[in-house]
């Protein structure tokens, strides 16, 4: 095997793995929203139609990762499907 062909391996490797710490924690960045929701006890400045529509096409994109067996965009769909309900519940409650 060629040094350029053990660089790729190498780099696949790390990006499999680092994939899943991305799948993580991109979902968590939507924690400030919903303390900012829950806190204030408002969700003036938040748009429901918008946030619905994150949850509908994240659901696609979930069904697409499911089918295809993409195991970190699963979790990270999922994980934005939970987030984004929260702050749809929010909306809901604090409108």
């Amino acid at each position: 095997m060629i040094e350029h062909e053990k660089e790729s391996i190498k780099t696949k490797k790390f990006i499999d793995k680092f994939i899943y710490v991305a799948a993580i924690a991109y979902p968590l960045t939507t924690i400030p929203q919903i303390i900012d929701i829950f806190s204030k006890r408002s969700s003036g400045d938040v748009s429901l139609l918008t946030w619905m529509l994150y949850d509908i096409f994240t659901f696609i994109f979930l069904w697409y990762a499911l089918q295809n067996k993409l195991k970190p965009l699963v979790i990270e769909y999922s994980m934005w499907i939970v987030a984004q309900s929260i702050v749809v519940i929010g909306i809901l409650l604090y409108h």
